[in-house]
């Protein structure tokens, strides 16, 4: 079985084989093969012709019979049960989903893997109505968030949608340090920040100060 890196192993850990999948921004394609080896549909899709090059001989190599779409975002998708986007930043990943917005109604699943500004793409996706069905904290290099949402409507506090509702509950041992590091930062940026600038100071305290009453 091909080896996928910890961020696309658990990834594809949250997939199911009642489901079907398009992956945007398949890159390599190497999750496509680990998950059409395990009889999952999937279906790769990136917006250049290279990475679906990689992906071609990657399947080719390893003997498997797959499909692959070139366009950008959901342009490609085609009536599957679940969308894939990971390794993005937050608000590309916003971005995809906003400027297709009409085929999300037959999209029951995200799974999304943002590399920042995780809190608006948690917002985003219970805006349009979605709930946080799952998520998790994974580590390569360093520490990526994982969230899969479902069609459905939940209700979720400020610091559920800033801290994850469930990594909340569960504050395993990454959850302490990620959030070691983020409250490092938000100290970095307060020292940054003009003194005079009163609305943003009380913000990035008020920050601080939620982050450490959890870190306890």
């Amino acid at each position: 079985m091909i080896k996928l890196n910890n961020r696309l192993k658990a990834i594809s850990d949250l997939t199911s084989s009642h489901l079907s999948y398009l992956d945007i921004g398949c890159d390599h394609g190497l999750l496509e093969v680990y998950l059409l080896k395990k009889n999952i549909k999937i279906v790769g899709s990136d917006n250049k012709q290279g990475p679906l090059d990689n992906a071609k001989k990657n399947y080719k190599s390893n003997k498997v019979n797959g499909e692959l779409r070139l366009g950008d975002g959901l342009d490609t998708y085609n009536g599957e049960d679940g969308v894939i986007i990971c390794g993005m930043g937050g608000l590309n990943i916003i971005s995809i989903i906003r400027n297709n917005i009409s085929k999300i109604k037959d999209i029951d699943t995200f799974i999304l893997s943002p590399n920042n500004y995780v809190e608006a793409v948690r917002k985003y996706l219970v805006k349009i109505g979605y709930y946080i069905d799952n998520e998790l904290l994974v580590k390569d290099k360093y520490i990526y968030n994982i969230l899969v949402f479902k069609k459905g409507k939940k209700r979720y506090k400020k610091k559920e949608y800033y801290f994850g509702p469930i990594l909340l509950k569960n504050k395993d041992k990454l959850f302490y340090e990620y959030y070691e590091r983020e409250l490092k930062s938000n100290h970095i940026i307060q020292k940054l920040l003009p003194k005079n600038d009163w609305s943003r100071q009380f913000l990035i305290k008020k920050k601080i100060k939620m982050i450490e009453s959890e870190l306890k």
